[in-house]
């Protein structure tokens, strides 16, 4: 990170992207105790030079998400998640990885926060994740064949409509 920020400086895309994957490698292994405002700050960084729809500005927002809910917020997460989709979906496009992934966390958040009707919503959710990432990365990428086992489980999870 030094030479990043003094050879391009701490605002150059490089240097913010650099920073951005040091605190998610950070987040994720518990070496940031306040996580959440860390990113939060990075994306007061990124956001007016790079702009509310690029990529890394909306990995960052996913970050935050991903550890709101993982902090038992999920209120929060669930509006960090769907600013995602939206932002990805207008900038990046809907079968963006980034986009899709959002998504994906989002029909997860919601299928594990209700029951009956929404849990049948999200299984139909997901179906449309698994079918983008699918087109994006191809059906053989992990991250789809991940999400397909998922949406799976849940699909024979759902009660029989036959059965009394």
């Amino acid at each position: 990170m030094p030479d990043l920020n003094r050879v391009l400086g701490p605002q150059h895309p490089e240097s913010l992207s650099a920073r951005l994957l040091r605190l998610q490698l950070q987040g994720e292994t518990g070496q940031l105790p306040h996580r959440v405002e860390a990113m939060e700050g990075l994306i007061g960084e990124i956001d007016p030079i790079l702009g509310p729809g690029h990529q890394d500005t909306l990995a960052a927002r996913s970050c935050v998400a991903e550890w709101l809910k993982e902090d038992g917020e999920t209120d929060k997460a669930e509006g960090a998640y769907q600013h995602v989709v939206t932002m990805g979906t207008e900038h990046l496009g809907p079968d963006h990885h980034i986009t899709l992934m959002a998504r994906s966390s989002l029909t997860i958040l919601h299928y594990y926060g209700t029951g009956g009707e929404g849990r049948s919503a999200a299984v139909d959710a997901m179906t449309g994740v698994v079918e983008g990432m699918e087109r994006a990365v191809g059906p053989n990428h992990p991250i789809t064949a991940s999400t397909r086992r998922l949406l799976t489980q849940w699909e024979n999870a759902r009660p029989d409509p036959t059965s009394t």
